[in-house]
């Protein structure tokens, strides 16, 4: 259906209003032209006869009514049967609304139900696994701070144990980064070197993607996990020496990181078209740069 009312109908709207013109006159010339004309308004007078019932947009009775009158017009047909001219008036809507489309609603009613119902089980299946939004959730550590941005926010972080697992892959312990984080950045460039976005796939395109977006948001998180347990100061208190080692520990990862050309690196992606990827990019070159490391 959606090849009728999305190609088939304006093509023929399109072609017998701009550029069909019935001959005035001898039509010796233009027979065939004309003949097969005709038959597709008869087809399609035909087709109007039986296809009521089925629809359950306006939309597409209005496309089907604007393409057969336009047919009509300019075959100069006039065609004043019951079933064409019920299609064509207002009384079509009132058969949509009574036969096909309350059919439609009532038949898949307790499906949308059930639907509603899905999505608040996995929303809150998915809260559950993923655990709250905070430093002690994520990390373990004993503060009651917010972790990340929310969801909805630019540069949130993905939640739950597993995700921590993957930076824990490429970050050894506190501070110290692993060697294998160097291959995350060569990882990036080998994607995007080898591959002509333009010359791939729309699938393959996808994936290199949502790989580019993954990759960028565990190197950010590397350096977040260490921003994060940086303990807030207060106005007119005297810096505790907690802060200056949390400080630290943040400078040495940002320096770490910077070492392997992670700027060099990364700022090719600003130019992609997926805003995915560049967000993910901004976000990691702002926590890289993180209180003004002058290393960076």
């Amino acid at each position: 259906s959606s090849d009728l009312f999305d190609g088939v109908l304006p093509l023929l709207q399109v072609f017998y209003s701009g550029y069909f013109h019935h001959p005035v006159g001898d039509n010796s010339q233009h027979f065939h032209e004309i003949k097969t004309s005709r038959q597709l308004a008869l087809r399609l007078i035909k087709i109007s006869q039986n296809i009521s019932q089925f629809m359950t947009h306006e939309m597409q009775h209005r496309q089907f009514r604007c393409s057969l009158t336009t047919v009509l017009a300019a075959l100069a047909l006039d065609v004043s049967t019951k079933d064409v001219t019920r299609f064509q008036g207002d009384s079509f809507k009132n058969d949509v609304k009574s036969v096909a489309k309350e059919k439609y609603e009532r038949e898949y009613c307790k499906e949308k139900e059930l639907n509603v119902k899905l999505k608040h089980f996995v929303q809150n299946f998915r809260r559950a696994y993923q655990q709250r939004n905070s430093v002690h959730d994520q990390l373990g550590f004993p503060m009651n701070k917010k972790y990340c941005e929310d969801e909805d926010e630019d540069e949130s972080l993905p939640l739950g144990k597993e995700f921590q697992a993957h930076v824990q892959a490429f970050c050894k312990s506190g501070a110290v980064v692993s060697p294998e984080c160097k291959q995350l950045f060569e990882q990036l460039c080998i994607l995007y070197g080898a591959h002509d976005l333009r010359q791939i796939g729309e699938t393959d395109r996808l994936q290199l993607e949502r790989l580019s977006v993954r990759t960028l948001q565990v190197l950010r998180a590397i350096i977040c996990n260490q921003i994060v347990l940086v303990p807030s100061l207060r106005d007119g208190v005297k810096i505790p020496p907690a802060y200056t080692v949390a400080m630290e520990n943040v400078t040495a990862v940002q320096t770490t990181i910077n070492s392997y050309d992670a700027v060099l690196k990364v700022i090719p992606l600003l130019s992609q078209q997926n805003s995915d990827v560049v967000r993910e990019t901004l976000a990691f070159l702002s926590a890289l740069i993180y209180c003004g490391n002058p290393q960076v």
